[in-house]
């Protein structure tokens, strides 16, 4: 029995193929992402049709060539989001976790994530989900058809299972901001506050359950490449540390900190563990 993994980057997207017994690595392919599109100067978005038709042309090769396919595993760039109608499809562009909306300044001079971190009293960056739908809120750029968003990768699972509503794990909820970490769930209260529509959050699940089949495969919930990394790489997750360089570049180690030291993050792993997270971008 064989594993197949997928992972959306912002600059590629990768698929392997890995013996679910001996963890020998079968195959590897890897495509440019390539999906950038024209936008607002200090936008940085992709487009979520171009994404989809590479990451199921490489599920497609790997499934054919490497049956019986016990799962499917699905990992990606964190923090962005992609708007979705009530049938699940698409209705925006993926606004990524570069996309600089946030940074834009409001009528009385303060950044939109400025604005929300203030009305909220969560620290709220530009690139952040939470921050993206506060600035398309405020400036009426919601698409009038959406009705949720989720990451990429969240969207990769439900096309690939025609699933049509989103579900995101926790590593990728928190990556939207407007998160409790101790209580696992998106804060209904500070959503509202800065007059958000909470329906439009994912629903969040803590544990790696199934979200539906592809040609009888089982799919995994996608989660947060950060916290991918981390649990691919690291023999011993008590004493080991993780140092990772991409587009962007991580340390993370796991942790029991309630509060991140200045400059860092606490993001949630699974079943109820963290990583303390330090990015260089």
């Amino acid at each position: 029995m064989n594993v197949i993994g997928l992972d959306i980057g912002t600059t590629t997207i990768c698929g392997i193929a890995v013996d679910a017994q001996s963890g020998e690595l079968l195959k590897s392919k890897t495509l440019d992402n390539g999906s950038f599109i024209g936008g607002k100067p200090f936008e940085k978005i992709q487009s979520p049709e171009m994404i989809i038709e590479k990451v199921t042309a490489i599920a497609a090769e790997l499934f054919e060539e490497f049956q019986p396919v016990c799962a499917i595993g699905i990992t990606g760039q964190m923090h962005g989001i992609v708007y979705l109608d009530s049938n699940g499809k698409a209705v925006s562009p993926l606004y990524t976790w570069q996309d600089g909306s946030g940074n834009e300044l409001m009528a009385e001079g303060r950044s939109y994530a400025k604005a929300l971190s203030e009305e909220t009293g969560y620290s709220m960056a530009s690139g952040f989900g939470g921050t993206t739908y506060y600035y398309h809120t405020k400036e009426a750029l919601v698409p009038a058809d959406a009705v949720s968003f989720c990451t990429i990768h969240d969207y990769a699972a439900m096309m690939l299972t025609g699933r049509k509503t989103p579900i995101t794990h926790v590593s990728d909820a928190a990556s939207f901001g407007l998160f409790d970490i101790e209580k696992g769930c998106f804060d209904k209260q500070a959503i509202e506050k800065a007059g958000l529509n909470f329906g439009f959050f994912p629903d969040v699940t803590g544990e790696f359950e199934i979200v539906g089949e592809y040609r009888g495969a089982p799919v995994c919930v996608a989660i947060g490449d950060n916290q991918a990394s981390f649990i691919g790489s690291v023999q011993d997750m008590q004493g080991c540390a993780l140092v990772n360089m991409g587009t962007g570049g991580q340390i993370s180690m796991l942790t029991d900190l309630k509060k991140a030291p200045e400059n860092m993050e606490i993001r949630p792993l699974c079943s109820g563990h963290n990583i303390l997270v330090g990015c260089s971008l």
